[in-house]
């Protein structure tokens, strides 16, 4: 009888620390991921789920901190983006200009490299009437 008492026990604490361990491991997998950068005219967010699939867009958040009145008056806007490390796979151009706030779509496999690895950036580079503006967004847990 104490062996089957025994036995039961360590079936229980084995069920037990699985479904705690297996419970951990899902929420780890579902953390948010903030990437953020603000210089003097930008700012720059995306928020994203660490389990998220390469095959999703992403969509970032660029905000202009500047007059609405000079944007405005602006002809173009480009965005290029990538990593850090230098490659530059895309640039968005803007050329009617109606809002402060541009929301800049690509395919989730640029951001899927990168996630989890907070000694990498993604470089923004943004361009408006003559100016330009870097931006090295960081990535946060949260």
């Amino acid at each position: 009888m104490k062996f089957i008492r025994l036995g039961l026990s360590l079936l229980l604490l084995v069920t037990f620390i699985t479904s705690i361990s297996g419970c951990t491991g899902d929420k780890q997998n579902k953390s948010e991921v903030i990437f953020y950068a603000e210089d003097e005219n930008w700012i720059a967010q995306y928020k994203t789920n660490s389990s998220q699939t390469a095959k999703e867009k992403v969509v970032f958040n660029f905000f202009y901190k500047g007059s609405f009145s000079e944007l405005i008056a602006t002809k173009e806007i480009v965005f290029s983006y990538g990593t850090r490390k230098g490659n530059i796979p895309k640039t968005i151009h803007y050329d009617e200009i109606d809002k402060a706030q541009f929301l800049i779509e690509f395919d989730g496999d640029f951001i899927q490299d990168i996630v989890g690895n907070h000694e990498e950036k993604i470089l923004v580079i943004i361009k408006w009437n003559n100016k330009s503006e870097t931006l090295q967004l960081t990535q946060y847990n949260n």
